[in-house]
């Protein structure tokens, strides 16, 4: 019995043996298959390399397949003059773990079958001519590593199915035409090292949930337009090497956590909204520092000069201080003022671009100001500490009228719609608001806020064609910028105004 038995094991595996081999070599046809279609499928004959292929030579030795286990395993046919699309015998390639197509003329959409690859570990089709979404049969594949699509034509919302990819170490998708927010699905890749998605047209804040990603070296986020603040908790990314966030349209303080990033080389923050800039000194790697186009002012560069080693860049900067058209009257004094932080900063008040003498304070008066005091005044300040930074007030604008001449000018018939800068400007709390018709007009003025919300409808009447002035008492309202709007039935306009108390 037990001889017997022995022989029944013996078949058993004989039979098991064979099968095997026959699935073997069925499977091993099936690769084969899968490589003919593809080289018929996107243009063979016109590759820059086809060694071998379509040859009786063994297919390990066609150029860019290598076998694990006499089954495909690598395929490398990138920078080859692939053209047209992917077969769906590609999903035939079942122990396929990595597929290097990059810089090709590969088209949309890709095969279905894609997602029969669940052993893929790498994909790379950077540099071709997909379009429409990410497919989502790539969502399906989890064991992916390293996932590369940059330079494509692909757009649309990034699906929060990405999150599926929990094994990527490796995500790229710059250089596409993506839109809509970050998914904060990205967050659950907490194995990624590297995220590239700058150059696309993403909008909405970064998500919170980025800074899951403590394994992340790489965070590339430049070129989009994203608004909102960068995370608070952005120093949880503590393995961190480089930062880019440039060109877009974030507000807000550079958060102080980011000191915690002690082996951050590169900062890119450029180009943004952004004010009030920590001080990185603690940070000894830090190589590349570029800060330039924000809202920066001396307060925040004094204390990094210095800390790149190899270039800080935080020059120019937005203009500082409020813009004002202002009118005031003959004789009247003129006090304008711009407040700077910064341990040593240098002033000098410029008129229409030319440098007033002597003033060289962070406030320029004119006792009794006469017709030639009218013009524009900026004032610049330069920093002994920060030498490369000049920053600039905005402009205010001055005004200087004659009351007498207001009776002459009321009498006359306009001949266009207009609505004058109010006078004085600033004022406190009364101000007149002057409008010009050419014909007779039911008429609205409305003040609103900063916020835009409305505070007050001064004029809500008919008024007949000429110079008109109403007076503006601001006597309950607190100090702060004002607009000061007219409507009718065919002109609109709107202007600024300062409330000083």
């Amino acid at each position: 019995m037990i001889r017997l038995s022995l022989i029944m094991i013996s078949i058993l595996l004989s039979i098991i043996l064979s099968i095997s081999q026959k699935l073997s070599a069925q499977t091993r046809e099936q690769d084969s298959l899968a490589l003919i279609a593809i080289y018929n499928a996107m243009g063979g004959e016109n590759w820059d390399n086809k060694t071998n292929w379509l040859t009786t030579e063994p297919i390990y030795t066609w150029y860019g397949v290598t076998l694990a286990d006499e089954r495909i395993a690598y395929l490398f046919l990138g920078s080859n003059n692939l053209t047209g699309k992917l077969p769906e015998e590609l999903g035939n390639l079942t122990r396929l773990e990595d597929l290097i197509l990059h810089n090709n003329h590969i088209e949309s959409p890709l095969p279905v079958s894609i997602k029969n690859l669940t052993q893929l570990w790498e994909l790379v089709l950077n540099g071709n001519e997909l379009s429409g979404i990410i497919p989502p049969e790539i969502y399906q594949l989890t064991e992916l590593r390293f996932l590369n699509l940059i330079g494509n034509d692909l757009s649309g919302t990034l699906s929060p199915d990405i999150g599926k990819l929990i094994n990527l170490e490796y995500l790229a998708l710059s250089n596409n035409q993506f839109s809509g927010p970050i998914p904060a699905e990205l967050g659950n890749l907490t194995r990624l090292d590297a995220l590239f998605i700058e150059n696309n047209q993403l909008s909405g804040s970064i998500p919170d949930t980025l800074c899951n990603l403590i394994n992340l070296q790489l965070l590339y986020l430049s070129n989009n337009q994203l608004t909102g603040s960068i995370p608070a908790k952005i120093g949880n990314l503590t393995g961190l090497n480089s930062l880019f966030l440039h060109h877009n349209q974030l507000t807000g303080s550079v958060p102080s956590g980011i000191i915690n990033i002690s082996g951050l080389r590169d900062l890119g923050i450029e180009y943004n909204q952004l004010e009030d800039l920590p001080d990185l000194s603690n940070l000894q790697m830090l190589q590349w520092l570029v800060v330039q186009n924000n809202r920066f002012t001396f307060e925040d560069i004094e204390p990094n000069i210095g800390v790149a080693s190899e270039s800080f860049i935080y020059a120019p900067q937005d203009s500082v201080g409020i813009g004002l058209d202002t009118t005031i009257s003959i004789g009247n004094s003129l006090n304008i003022s711009i407040a700077v932080s910064g341990t040593a900063n240098q002033y000098q008040w410029m008129k229409d671009e030319v440098d007033i003498p002597n003033a060289t304070s962070d406030n320029y008066i004119v006792a009794s100001a006469q017709i030639a005091d009218a013009g524009s005044y900026i004032c610049k300040i330069n920093n002994t500490i920060a030498t490369e930074l000049a920053l600039y007030s905005r402009p205010v604008t001055v005004t200087v009228v004659d009351p007498s001449d207001l009776s002459d000018i009321i009498s006359v018939i306009p001949t266009e719609f207009k609505l004058f800068q109010n006078y004085p400007n600033p004022f406190n709390p009364l101000t007149h608001i002057r409008f010009a018709l050419p014909e007779a007009e039911q008429v609205q003025i409305i003040i609103y806020d900063i916020l835009g919300k409305e505070v007050a409808t001064i004029l809500n009447e008919k008024k007949e064609a000429g110079y008109h002035i109403i007076l503006f008492d601001a006597s309950k309202l607190s100090s702060g910028v004002y607009f000061y709007a007219i409507r009718a039935d065919r002109f609109q306009a709107i202007n600024k105004m300062l409330l000083v108390k």
